[in-house]
């Protein structure tokens, strides 16, 4: 029984855990599992599965929290002060086909961005604790980036996490910087415009 024992980014490169009892997938977060023998009840499919449906989501949320800066940015920058000032003119919101005053749509667009960031910023806590969990490298030998949905979030996750040791190279440093950039102030930096 080993319960409560973590190998977290440990090299157990062929060990024998199959007769183990008490051995959780979160125990084992960075390690090397290459050749090692696990007990039947370690099931990465379901973690997977996790990963792939939250880092889905994510990405919807993502794509949204994108769409409504730049959708923002356009309207700012083709407002003119007369109209922001005396409250004229329309703005015709896209997909929804509505028109919707100038000044109504500076007091509810910020408002329906942040919501859209904070509801992104939560999926991606998920994502991060659920990638973090993983090994570095399983008993097959292939890493976790063979088996969860490529998402630019996902790899900056395991840069993070240092799960793909052979890809931290400054290439992969630079992907990530402008990951987090875009992830974590493009809807700060909107919001102050």
């Amino acid at each position: 029984i080993i319960s409560g024992t973590t190998f977290i980014n440990s090299d157990l490169s062929g060990v024998n855990l199959s007769e183990t009892t008490g051995l959780e997938i979160r125990s084992l977060a960075g390690a090397d599992l290459h050749h090692a023998k696990l007990p039947e009840s370690i099931d990465w499919k379901t973690e997977w599965e996790t990963i792939n449906k939250t880092t889905r989501h994510a990405d919807r949320t993502f794509t949204t929290m994108l769409l409504g800066s730049l959708f923002m940015l356009i309207t700012i920058a083709k407002t003119k002060d007369y109209d922001l000032i005396f409250n004229e003119g329309l703005f015709k919101l896209p997909l929804l086909n509505v028109e919707i005053g100038v000044v109504s749509f500076y007091i509810f667009s910020p408002v329906m961005l942040l919501g859209v960031y904070i509801f992104f910023q939560v999926y991606l806590r998920k994502t991060f604790q659920f990638i973090s969990n993983l090994p570095a490298r399983y008993p097959s030998g292939c890493t976790g980036k063979n088996h969860i949905d490529p998402w630019v979030f996902n790899d900056l996750v395991r840069y993070l996490c240092r799960l793909d040791h052979i890809e931290n190279g400054s290439i992969q440093l630079l992907k990530c910087l402008t990951t987090g950039l875009i992830g974590w102030l493009l809807v700060p930096l909107t919001l102050i415009i």
